[in-house]
């Protein structure tokens, strides 16, 4: 049954080790039901929280440059009744008929904090450790290792295949499709952003290789969620609203052992994006940072897209990696004792591999005294005693930081811009705007904007400086944008986009 923690929480953890029961029978009333009372492989999930004795748990990968990997977990349970001894033929676990035990590999097994699955997957080792025979009374722990379903498509190969041209979430559907593939486990595809070509597939490629190659050329994230829930991301770009705020000052949630690093680890001026039988692959420089810091180049080959979107992504990468960032690379909390409240806790547990959450650190002495980024988790462990569950995030830059400003001018009435700001640019524009204008959106192409009408104008978008805009004149107005910038336009008559609204 759950076992309730110090620190307020209950966990459980789940095996399918009973004996068969209900197995799933075509043309049955009653068993050939899925969603009734039946089971594929006939075995329900056998409750094996009060033998637990810890938890190990690894996710995601620890550089953005890197696939994703298996997801782990090693548990370590008490075995003193050999109940979980896999020859033990007086084992409840024990199957008569087939003289195997349920106590086996590709058993599926599942840890909950609450009613959140913390970790899904299947068992891929047992290992078990007895006392010496002299001792009184026999002493024996199991350690079984769980990985989640990487495994089985890293197992699987595919037949050549010859795709069509597509959406890269419909290439990943594809080929999850194959019936050499048939891969039938709760799935969350986005559309994705990349036309994948109809490059052929080799015979007997592996099927987690195909899928990330499809997820290197969307630049997305490909990972399995801790309910076992195979997820595909369209690119990554950030997000406006961190899900969670971890901060050393009260105002969020308490952290602890913050690492930050200052360097070249992912320092790239020159970045090289190459489709398979590219003939211009897509190359982007930054000669300002390789005169500064000489050329550091980062190379990414076997692109499924075409060279203009093999382009595209060198210069979206350009733009991130072109300069030495001080960069919060990882960070712990813990739960123990009373420490963290159980909304708190479910918030961090909630957490998954791609979010983006915001981390300040204040300083004593020096200038500046705070500094905040968001970031988005790369990798999660999770190590879980009888005495405090502790949680490790790794992170990746994301591509941009949010804050808010409030911006004034002359006129009538206020304006309130939330912004973006990543590069310096220009915008220009002519004409006059009547107050009233309304303008919503992050720009990251050229972009044409009017409106008329009477009151005040609000725009949101991204931006981590104040900006005034002022001018005066009637009429409605037109502008242009370059990347990446969000102008606001204030309750006037007319304003002109100059240079004294950019600044830098």
């Amino acid at each position: 049954m759950p076992q309730t923690m110090p620190w307020g929480a209950e966990y459980t953890l789940l095996g399918e080790f009973n004996l068969p029961a209900n197995l799933f029978t075509l043309n049955d009333a009653t068993l050939g039901v899925l969603d009734g009372n039946c089971y594929l492989d006939g075995r329900t999930e056998d409750d094996l929280t009060d033998r637990l004795l810890n938890v190990e748990i690894s996710r995601g990968r620890h550089d953005q440059f890197q696939d994703f990997q298996a997801g782990t977990m090693r548990l370590t349970l008490s075995n003193n009744d050999r109940e979980l001894d896999p020859v033990n033929s007086s084992s409840r676990y024990w199957d008569p008929v087939t003289g195997t035990s349920g106590v086996t590999i590709r058993r599926k097994m599942t840890l909950k904090y609450e009613d959140t699955k913390v970790f899904t997957g299947r068992i891929t080792d047992i290992d078990i450790s007895y006392d010496p025979t002299s001792s009184p009374n026999t002493r024996s722990t199991v350690t079984i290792d769980v990985a989640d379903d990487f495994v089985l498509l890293a197992n699987t190969t595919m037949d050549e295949y010859l795709p069509t041209s597509q959406l890269s979430g419909a290439r990943v559907n594809a080929i999850l499709a194959l019936p050499e593939v048939n891969y039938t486990g709760p799935t969350s595809i986005d559309t994705g952003t990349v036309t994948c070509l109809d490059d052929p597939v080799a015979d007997q490629t592996r099927t987690i290789d195909a899928l990330q190659a499809v997820a290197a050329t969307e630049r997305g994230y490909l990972f399995f969620k801790g309910d076992g829930t195979l997820t595909f991301t369209d690119r990554i770009a950030g997000s406006p609203t961190p899900l969670k705020v971890f901060a050393d000052d009260g105002t969020g949630q308490e952290y602890e052992a913050l690492s930050i690093v200052y360097g070249q680890e992912n320092l790239y001026n020159r970045v090289v994006c190459t489709p398979i039988d590219s003939v211009n692959p897509g190359v982007a420089d930054d000669a300002t940072s390789q005169s500064t810091f000489g050329i550091s180049t980062l190379s990414i080959g076997g692109l499924l897209c075409s060279d203009a979107d093999a382009q595209t992504l060198a210069n979206y990468l350009l733009a991130q990696y072109k300069d030495p960032s001080y960069r919060f690379d990882g960070m712990s909390v813990t739960f123990i004792g009373d420490n963290i409240d159980l909304t708190n806790q479910q918030e961090i547990i909630d957490l998954e591999l791609g979010d983006v959450v915001r981390v300040i650190k204040n300083f004593s002495i020096g200038s500046p005294t705070a500094v905040y980024q968001n970031v988005a988790i790369e990798h999660i462990d999770h190590a879980i005693s009888p005495q405090s569950h502790t949680i490790t995030y790794r992170y990746a830059p994301a591509p941009f930081s949010t804050l808010t400003r409030s911006a004034t001018g002359s006129g009538t009435g206020t304006q309130t811009a939330t912004g973006l700001r990543i590069t310096g640019k220009t915008a220009s524009g002519t004409g006059g705007a009547t107050t009233g204008d309304t303008a919503v959106g992050l720009h990251v192409a050229p972009r044409t904007a009017t409106g008329s009408g009477t009151g005040s104008q609000t725009a949101s978008g991204v931006k981590t400086k104040l900006r005034t805009a002022t001018g005066s004149g009637t009429g409605t107005e037109s502008a242009t944008y370059t990347i990446q910038y969000v102008l606001i336009l204030d309750s006037v008559t007319k304003g002109l986009l100059d240079t004294n609204i950019l600044g830098n």
